[in-house]
Formats: structure tokens, C-alpha cells, sequence
């Protein structure tokens, strides 16, 4: 069994790079101006750079990082670097991905103030009249990718930036009790995402990632617990899991291994860990799960 294939964007365009637009990769749709997806998408992999997924019409299944989304029409779907997803049933979907990188999107030099990992779901469905704006905007972006000029490169980052905002409002009108979050709260809780994902597994105290956020404890618990539900204790460690559950279904490495790997020094504190978060053991989790993919990944 290989490891998780990771993708580079395919064929970089020279006019702009960290930027592509494909047409989704579906018998439906055959003919159009872009290339289809170069890659195999309906097997589980992952990339390095931020995908748009913009289907106006829907069908199949979106599964990302073990949890599946369906594939509606007038919906996007979002993807960050790193997580595991494969597209699958969904031969009459249409729509279009716009694969970009961090650098790309960053506005004038200046870090990306929404990032789509921010995003409450990877997934939004809209009514007709909310997605005839994003068509829109993607229209402008087909326009400006097909002719670009001298300012295009801009023109599409700025666009870009607008779709993600435009979700994060469509996301806010869904929440029945939306409560209005302090802009350095978000800020803190940014960081604090940032620095799970370059550390989580080495360091799993909720003191380190305070100490290096010059809050306190109890402060970062609240603050992630007022975003996202969750204390930073069980943020920390639900990303230790998933890793987890992707080295447990796409690599060969043993339940042991994979508790050393994580940082775990005994591996049946390591599968106690894991069975009480996901209601099953290494061992039977990659059982189950192997049974679903065997066939997409051998």
C-alpha cells in the first residue's frame, strides 16, 4: 500500500503563478474552454495548495478527511493543503476548480485575512439568487484567466478574496445563533491553528501553545471553545487523531509505529486514546476503512 499521493499544481501557468482553473473532471463535461483536473481525484489524495470546488450542477460525493459531504448543485466545496479527499459518483456533476496557493492568494504581499481553513464547513450550499454572485465572480475570473493583461494576476487575487468573504457571509446567515466574535479573538485562535499544525505532533500541551500566544491557559481554552466548540486540549488532540487515522489507512506503518510516530511512548495509552475519540481501535478502524478503499488504493 503506497502513501497518499501529494499534488503540485499540474501544467503552472506562466502569466500567473500559484494559479489554475480546471473544469471539473466528469463525463458531463465535455466541452469547454479549460482542461479537465489533470489528476486522478476520484482516489483518496492531497496536495499543497487551496482548492474551489464550484459545481452548478451536483451529483456524488465529496469525502474529506473521513467525512462525507454531498456534491449539491449550487455549492462549493473547500480544500486546504493536506487533507486527505477524493471526489466519487459523480459523473454528471459540473462545475469548475480553482486551485490556488497561499502565495497566490496573499493581497498585495500582505498575509490572507480569511483563510478558507477558517471556514466554519468545507462544504456550503446556496439558493440560485446567492450563487448567481459567485458564477459572477468566477465569470470575471474565466475572463481575466483567458485574457489576461497586465493587472490580471491582481484582478483575480482580489476576486478570489472576494468569493472567500462572500462565503464567510453565506456561512454566518446559516447559524441560527451566531455570536459576534472579537477580530483579535479570531486573530489569537488563527494562530493558535497555526501553530497545532506545525507542532501537533511533537508538542500536545495546551501550556506551550499559550506560552508562545503570551496568554494564558484557561484564556486560549475559552477563546477555543467560544470558535469552535472545543477545548485547545481536545483541538490539539483531535488533529493528533486524524493524523492518525490517515497514516492508519494510507500507509503501512504498524499501530505502534504510528503511536511512536505521534509521539505516543505507550502505544496502549496511544489505542485507548483513539478508541475513546473515534469508538474504535487502531486495529479495527483500519480494517473498516481498508475494506472502503482497498480498491481505489491498491
Amino acid at each position: 500500500m503506497s502513501d497518499i499521493p501529494l499534488y503540485s499544481i499540474p501544467d503552472p501557468c506562466i502569466e500567473f503563478s500559484g494559479f489554475k482553473l480546471y473544469s471539473l473532471k466528469s463525463l458531463a463535461q465535455n466541452a469547454t474552454a479549460y482542461p479537465k483536473f489533470p489528476v486522478q481525484t476520484d482516489i483518496p489524495h492531497r496536495h499543497d495548495f487551496y482548492e474551489m470546488c464550484i459545481f452548478y450542477k451536483g451529483e456524488g460525493t465529496h469525502e474529506i478527511d473521513f467525512s462525507k459531504f454531498p456534491i449539491n448543485n449550487y455549492s462549493v466545496h473547500f480544500v486546504t493543503p493536506g487533507q486527505v479527499h477524493l471526489i466519487s459518483n459523480h459523473q454528471h456533476a459540473q462545475g469548475y476548480i480553482l486551485a490556488f496557493t497561499e502565495e497566490f492568494v496573499a493581497l498585495n504581499k500582505k498575509p490572507v485575512e480569511v483563510k478558507i481553513g477558517e471556514l466554519p464547513s468545507p462544504y456550503l450550499d446556496m439558493n440560485k439568487h446567492e450563487f448567481k454572485f459567485v458564477w459572477n465572480i468566477l465569470d470575471a475570473i474565466m475572463h481575466e484567466y483567458s485574457h489576461p493583461g497586465e493587472e490580471s494576476e491582481e484582478i483575480i487575487k482580489s476576486y478570489l478574496h472576494i468569493l472567500i468573504l462572500k462565503s464567510k457571509n453565506l456561512y454566518g446567515k446559516t447559524e441560527k445563533t451566531k455570536k459576534k466574535i472579537n477580530p483579535n479573538t479570531n486573530t489569537i485562535f488563527r494562530s493558535f491553528k497555526d501553530l497545532v499544525e506545525k507542532n501537533y505532533r511533537t508538542n500536545q500541551l495546551v501550556n506551550f501553545y499559550a506560552d508562545h500566544l503570551n496568554i494564558s491557559p484557561s484564556h486560549l481554552n475559552k477563546i477555543s471553545k467560544k470558535i469552535c466548540g472545543r477545548t485547545a486540549g481536545n483541538f490539539i488532540h483531535d488533529r493528533v487523531i486524524l493524523e492518525a487515522k490517515r497514516l492508519l489507512v494510507f500507509s503501512d506503518m504498524t499501530s505502534q509505529e504510528i503511536a511512536y510516530h505521534l509521539m505516543y511512548n505507550d502505544p496502549s495509552y496511544f489505542s485507548r486514546i483513539f478508541k475513546r475519540k473515534t469508538g474504535y481501535s487502531p486495529t479495527r478502524f483500519r480494517e473498516i476503512k481498508l475494506q472502503k478503499y482497498h480498491h481505489l488504493i491498491e
